[in-house]
């Protein structure tokens, strides 16, 4: 008897015979259908599906399962053509040949093959993994083809996903390592062109881009300056050098302080004015990462550059934001020693300086001395030597003044005392300061008065002070016989004043610092005069305080300089009489003034112009003199030097305040320190006037003349 296969089961199917062979026919087929049943069973609980080929009849018989692998529902009949066709079109080749491996009577190896399938009806792309073997008949003719599948897309994509691990893994390691690198290359840079040009390199490798430049910000100019750059022309490199804040994507984020991204430049607008750059760059997107200081200033801007328009991923950002990060604090701490070393290079040459422009006045003055003390016979003009003493010594004091001032306003310790000023009436006080150096140059100065009222509210002294630092700088810096212009006028709400010279002009790299305090023109080119480099500073300070501002321009060295001043307007005030101060002469009254002070060419010279002004004076060298003498003649006023050894000032005032019935002495303090902390320190000392040495004489006969009055000594004073 002869059993046949069915081509969609297993199991096969016997012919009718007698009973006994029918009984064990149907006992077989049984037992066979419920190993078929297990085994069905089995495949669905480990998602196997089963599928037969009949080489003989050419038909294919595939499980529910299998055919859901290719995507086609399970009632659709098919065939080989649907096997072939929906094999993705990569894996077709190697997969048929694997296949014809198996029907091969020579070879005969077993069929294990991993394929990926495209949806006949939805499309989708799966991963499945085959085996099978063949069966062959007693002539070695491969009749059928059995096997099993299963769907391994969810392996696979564990698979690619862990690959995919591994590769972020990797990369990561090898960013971390370049950044590392880069750090270190940071860390020990010293030169910025050379250290920045690295960080480029380094943000070119690391983010797989080819294009890409790095900008500082020049505040001075407004603009961004190109310092490092890869991948570019120099044909490129020439149209973007400056980029002007917020003009395309570098300025943009200078301007916003974020990065910009442009996926593509041909169609952002805010990439319009750049498009013939990118064309000659050979790019279509670019995104720009601002580098930030502690403050949340921009000092430059990273920018990478791609070929084809898009975005670029959370990598490329990150790495950008982490080398812009360090470059930044590179940046920082470089700039910060750069300005440690500029300080320390102003502080030695305004050293220099000072020395020079002390010695520059303390020249004739030693000659005058050793003329006033010649015992020859020659004769001795002692009203010129008088008026040379007088035009060195205040040569001198007004180099002190300076140095105070400047002290006073960057510690934010001057006060303005404001009040409503015809800007008009400002300037005329700032010329006659400034005239006699001036007409001594032999400058030809015109003056353009303004044509209306100019009413600003302003510290008359203070903003006089202003202009006549800016003539001053004309005079010193214009060779004798130049010319000086003075022009005032309204515009857009602010009061102008222009102060224009033909002098030596400043050279472009120094109009950024000029400002600065103790900067000065370099003078090697030019016969500018000398000075402490303090004027300038002072005027723009000065002006700042008053809301103003002052600018400055200058075509270049021999093309002159011009200084402008702006200051708000006033509103018109209503007309009315002008009130007009009256100044009436009061006549001194002798008073009794003991002058105190370790130094007796100083006590004595003092005791001298007292004198000269009328009052009587006497002088003590220290402390316990002071007290002995102030017992014995009981003075109206001490003056009385802080600062001398054993015992100072100080407690030689507590000492009087205490034997002299609390207040009843006036006590003038008598010192070289003019900080307001100074001030503070002699008004708790009960000292009723703090003098800044040298006292000038008028200072001294107010306060003669106001203690002559019986001024209350409850009202403390300063001077100088």
């Amino acid at each position: 008897m002869t059993a046949t296969v069915s081509p969609t089961s297993s199991v096969p199917v016997f012919p009718h015979g007698d009973a006994d062979e029918s009984a064990e026919a149907r006992r077989i087929q049984q037992a066979l259908q419920e190993r078929e049943e297990q085994l069905r069973l089995a495949t669905e609980a480990a998602e196997v599906g089963l599928w037969d080929v009949n080489l003989l009849t050419g038909t294919l018989f595939w499980q529910p399962r299998v055919k859901a692998m290719f995507g086609i529902s399970p009632q659709v009949p098919v065939s080989m053509d649907d096997f072939y066709a929906g094999l993705h079109p990569q894996d077709r080749e190697a997969t048929s040949a694997a296949f014809a491996r198996a029907c091969d009577p020579a070879l005969r190896t077993l069929y294990e093959v991993e394929y990926r399938t495209v949806g006949k009806e939805d499309g989708i792309l799966r991963w499945v993994a085959a085996k099978g073997r063949g069966l062959f008949d007693a002539s070695g003719r491969c009749v059928r083809v059995l096997g099993t599948a299963i769907d391994i897309s969810a392996r696979k994509r564990a698979e690619q996903e862990r690959l995919q691990d591994q590769e972020r893994l990797r990369r990561m390691v090898h960013d971390l390592t370049q950044l590392h690198e880069t750090s270190t290359r940071l860390a020990a840079g010293r030169d910025l062109q050379e250290t920045l040009q690295g960080v480029m390199q380094a943000a070119l490798s690391l983010s797989g881009t080819a294009r890409g430049t790095l900008s500082l910000v020049r505040p001075q100019r407004d603009e961004l300056e190109l310092v490092a750059s890869g991948g570019f022309r120099s044909a490129y490199l020439q149209l973007v050098g400056r980029i002007p804040k917020g003009a395309g994507a570098c300025g943009s984020c200078w301007l916003l302080g974020e990065r910009v991204v442009i996926a593509d430049t041909d169609q952002d607008p805010l990439f319009a004015p750049y498009r013939e750059a990118a064309r000659v760059g050979g790019y279509r997107a670019a995104h720009a990462t601002p580098l930030l200081a502690m403050d949340g200033r921009v000092l430059g801007v990273l920018t990478l550059f791609r070929e084809q328009p898009g975005r670029p991923d959370d990598r490329e950002t990150r790495i950008a934001d982490l080398l812009a990060r360090s470059a930044a604090g590179w940046l920082e701490h470089h700039q910060l020693v750069q300005a440690l070393r500029e300080a320390d290079t102003r502080k030695d040459e305004f050293l220099a300086t000072l020395a020079h422009e002390l010695r520059n006045p303390l020249a004739p003055i030693r000659n005058a001395v050793h003329l006033m003390g010649y015992a020859g016979g020659h004769k001795v003009d002692f009203r010129q030597l008088h008026d040379m003493l007088e035009r060195q010594v205040l040569h001198m004091v007004r180099l002190v003044d300076d140095l105070m001032e400047a002290s006073r306003i960057s510690r934010g310790k001057i006060e303005l005392r404001r009040e409503r000023l015809e800007l008009a009436d400002v300037l005329r006080a700032a010329v006659e300061s400034s005239r006699p150096e001036m007409e001594r140059m032999g400058h030809d100065f015109r003056c353009s008065p303004p044509q209306a009222s100019l009413p600003v509210h302003g510290d008359a002294v203070r903003l006089a002070q202003v202009f006549s630092n800016l003539l001053n700088n004309a005079a010193h810096y214009t060779e004798r016989g130049g010319r000086i212009e003075l022009s005032a006028w309204a515009e857009a709400g602010q009061a102008c004043v222009s102060v224009r010279d033909n002098g030596i002009g400043i050279a472009p790299e120094q109009l950024p610092r000029l400002f600065e305090m103790f900067s000065q023109v370099d003078r090697r080119h030019s016969g500018a005069q000398s000075g402490l480099g303090i004027g300038l500073s002072l005027a723009q300070r000065l002006a700042g305080m008053h809301g103003g501002s002052v600018r400055v321009h200058s075509a270049g060295l021999g093309c002159g300089s011009e200084f402008t001043v702006r200051l708000p307007l006033l509103a018109p005030a209503a007309a009315g009489p002008r009130p007009h101060r009256r100044f009436a002469a009061e006549a001194l009254v002798v008073a009794r003034v003991l002058v105190v002070d370790d130094n007796p060419d100083a006590a004595d010279s003092l005791a001298l112009l007292i004198a000269t002004l009328g009052a009587q004076a006497r002088v003590a060298h220290d402390g316990a003199s002071a007290l002995a003498l102030a017992q014995d003649w009981q003075p109206q006023l001490v003056l009385l030097d802080l600062g001398m050894p054993g015992m100072d000032g100080y407690e030689v005032a507590r000492r009087l305040r205490a034997r002299h019935g609390g207040r009843a002495l006036t006590l003038a303090a008598l010192t070289g320190w003019g900080q307001e902390r100074d001030r503070q320190r002699t008004r708790q000392a009960e000292f009723d006037h703090h003098l800044v040495k040298p006292v000038e004489p008028e200072t001294l006969r107010a306060l003669l003349t106001a203690r002559a009055r019986g001024r209350s000594a409850t009202q403390p004073a300063s001077s100088g």
